[in-house]
């Protein structure tokens, strides 16, 4: 059969894309449908309606004569190339690296600018530093925003500029010379490094992070630190005013206002407080601490003083230590003066060699060589006082040795102190009593060549009373006595006692028969069997025969035995001992004796 061509135009149904969506049909199942004024084609599918149809992807040419691909367009093999001049990309935003994990992974992605037989120019993304690296200059109008680095090379600023009143384009150093207004911001950079500023004006706040070195005298709110005029190395001054007149003076400290304001030449002073040492000019080795201590002093040396005007007016005076508020306060030339208290001595003009410890310590005394122990003030009549040494409780003058040696003991600033030792002559006068320890006395010198001397010291006195007792047998069994007193006196280690007693009726022999006198006040020290003591025994009704009737039948006492307290009774001239049958009835006698302890 034959084959017939046949020639048939067909025309899809049009419409604009407005219309489409106002009319809104649903196509046939592959009715074409196609928008006159954008040239996109939906192909139906019998039941969607044409809003919800989505457009074909097709390639066609618009009315210029442009090929237009409709949809996306998605290209899957190694190498894309696009021989056009120009591309022209609608979208805001191109992707590189799609599909990445990282940036590491990104690391080379950019923009490759082909320069053929040259070094192509660069936009890489270095994945490592997360940052973009052109290997081509950038030239921009501006740039916003921190830049770091540093630039190889420049020429010169496009538009000088003025600094501090000269102009900088950079292709050149300059000269600045400061002025007001050298740096006009509130800060100074920490960028600036090696300046050599002479002058920041006035700052609100400075903070360092290490050492601040001053080549000179620094002034900190009217306070003067550093080395004081003249620059001596050795001085150290913290002050307004502080060693503000040295010339050669070296190893000095001067710390508070005017502290060793006049010095020149002084060295190795100590100057602490308010004008201390303020008119010391060539003075060394001065110790003053406290608010205008040692004010006046010129050229004193070795002084201490210490408090509030302590030493304020001396001017040449040496060697003298003040310690307390006012000490010394008036004293101008003298010497070695040694005060420590409030106001120790403040009236004593001149003196020297003084010593005075306590609150007010000889405040009105004045001279030299005197020594005061407690807070006794003087007179003022001690103005000229000299020699003289003072120890008071409280304010009250206990004891004082005037020039001439002489010691009052007691309320000694009156006429009558309890105690008066005299230098000249050495007598002793005693206003009360003498009491002794038992291990002293008074010790005698040794006049008495005649004999041999054993002590010369009285170490003992007592009076008193004793009751003594009439023993029988072996001194152990006492007779019964109406009554019976005694009295002693003892000097050293010699006792004298004299008594009486009565016996109570007829006494009984003891075993053995003996009679002892007993109950003596001290033991007896020595025993010698012929050591006898004659008994005064003036007795009555004695029995007969014995007592005051004949020498040969008198009675008497022997020392028998040591270290006891009682004596036996012997008779006659064959030192018999004294029975019972020998003291009568109701016997009443009495006696003196002496023996030593």
């Amino acid at each position: 059969m034959t084959a017939t061509n046949v020639r048939v135009q067909m025309q899809q149904r049009r419409d604009t894309a407005a219309g489409w969506t106002s009319a809104g049909p649903t196509l046939l199942s592959g009715e074409i449908g196609y928008e006159t004024d954008t040239g996109k084609i939906k192909l139906g599918d019998g039941s969607t309606a044409w809003a919800s149809l989505g457009y074909l992807s097709y390639v066609y040419a618009d009315s210029s004569g442009d090929v237009v691909i409709s949809g996306d367009l998605q290209v899957d093999g190694t190498t894309t190339t696009i021989n056009s001049t120009t591309l022209d990309v609608a979208d805001k935003d191109i992707t590189v690296s799609k599909g990445s994990n990282s940036q590491l992974a990104s690391n080379g992605a950019g923009l490759i600018v082909d320069c053929g037989s040259e070094t192509d120019a660069t936009l890489l993304y270095d994945g490592s530093n997360n940052e973009w690296d052109f290997n081509a200059i950038v030239t921009a109008p501006s740039f916003s925003g921190n830049i770091s680095g540093n630039a190889t090379s420049a020429t010169a600023l496009e538009t000088a500029r003025n600094i501090n009143g000269t102009a900088f384009d950079g292709s050149g150093d300059i000269t600045v010379t400061a002025a007001a207004g050298t740096l006009t911001g509130a800060t100074l950079n920490s960028g600036v490094t090696a300046s050599s500023l002479t002058s920041v004006g006035t700052l609100t706040g400075l903070t360092t992070s290490g050492a601040a070195t001053f080549t000179v005298d620094a002034t900190i709110n009217g306070l003067t630190v550093g080395l004081g005029l003249a620059g001596v190395a050795s001085n150290t001054v913290v002050g307004k005013d502080a060693l503000n007149a040295n010339t050669t003076g070296a190893s000095n400290v001067a710390i508070g206002q005017d502290a060793l304001g006049a010095n020149t030449e002084g060295a190795q002073n100590t100057a602490s407080g308010y004008q201390a040492l303020c008119l010391n000019e060539t003075g060394d080795d001065n110790t003053a601490s406290g608010t205008q201590a040692l004010y006046t002093s010129t050229t004193g040396t070795r002084n201490v003083a210490f408090g509030y005007q302590a030493l304020y007016a001396s001017t040449t005076g040496s060697y003298n230590t003040a310690i307390g508020t006012m000490a010394l306060d008036t004293n101008t030339t003298g010497a070695n003066n040694t005060v420590v208290g409030y106001q120790a001595l403040q009236a004593n003009d001149d003196g020297s060699y003084n010593t005075a410890i306590g609150q007010a310590a000889g405040y009105y005394i004045g001279g030299s060589n005197n020594t005061i122990l407690g807070a006794y003030s003087g007179v003022s009549g001690d103005s000229t006082l000299s020699d003289t040494v003072i120890i008071s409780a409280g304010t009250t003058e206990r004891l004082r040795i005037d020039s001439a040696g002489a010691v009052k003991i007691g309320d000694s600033s009156t006429a009558s102190p309890k105690i008066t030792l005299t230098g000249s002559t050495g007598d002793a006068n005693f206003a009360g009593k003498i009491t002794l320890s038992n291990s002293s006395g008074i010790q005698f010198g040794s006049t008495d060549s005649g004999g041999d001397i054993t002590s010369q010291t009285l170490d003992d006195y007592e009076e008193g009373s004793f009751t003594p007792a009439l023993y029988l047998g072996s001194g152990t069994t006492a007779a019964a006595l109406d009554w019976s007193y005694g009295e002693y006196t003892k000097i050293g280690n010699l006792v004298n006692i004299k008594g009486s007693l009565g016996v109570s009726g007829t006494v009984s022999a003891g075993s053995p028969d003996e009679v002892w006198l007993g109950q003596l006040p001290f033991t007896i020290n020595q025993y010698n069997a012929n050591n006898f003591v004659l008994v005064q025994i003036s007795g009555y009704t004695w029995a007969s025969g014995y007592g005051d009737s004949g020498s040969d039948t008198r009675l008497f006492i022997q020392n028998y035995g040591a270290n006891v307290n009682k004596m036996r009774i012997y008779y006659g001239s064959g030192k018999a001992v004294a029975t019972a049958a020998m003291i009568g009835t109701a016997q009443r006698f009495t006696f003196v004796l002496q023996y030593r302890n």
